[in-house]
């Protein structure tokens, strides 16, 4: 699951941060090239303490993404061993139709897919 997420997370994250970097200002830049800086330093010292915002965003954005990413677990994972916690309303239904209808069992789901 790490590959698909990472696969799908991957483009959103690297094209805020190229934007971002793209709009960093120039006389920062050459700022630090006038006090000695080279590219290395500059970045170290100047833009990433700039980007800390924009990285945190991107983090948050992408957790929450992944977080709340139902389909692609439905889809990557055959085993029913293997399935998130996500998907154990989906488990409990399939064991409630082969035991036939159990309406209290249904409820308790309910109850438990409401509550905190």
């Amino acid at each position: 699951m790490i590959l698909p997420f990472t696969a799908f997370s991957l483009p959103f994250t690297v094209l805020t941060m190229r934007n971002y970097f793209d709009d960093a200002p120039t006389e920062l830049l050459d700022a630090a090239m006038i006090d000695g800086c080279n590219s290395l330093n500059a970045l170290w010292w100047v833009i990433l303490p700039m980007s800390k915002a924009i990285s945190t965003v991107v983090v948050i954005w992408t957790f929450l993404g992944r977080w709340n990413d139902y389909f692609t677990a439905l889809v990557c994972i055959r085993s029913d061993e293997m399935l998130p916690m996500t998907h154990l309303p989906n488990f409990l239904v399939h064991l409630f139709n082969t035991l036939g209808t159990v309406w209290w069992q249904y409820s308790v789901r309910y109850w438990i897919d409401i509550n905190p």
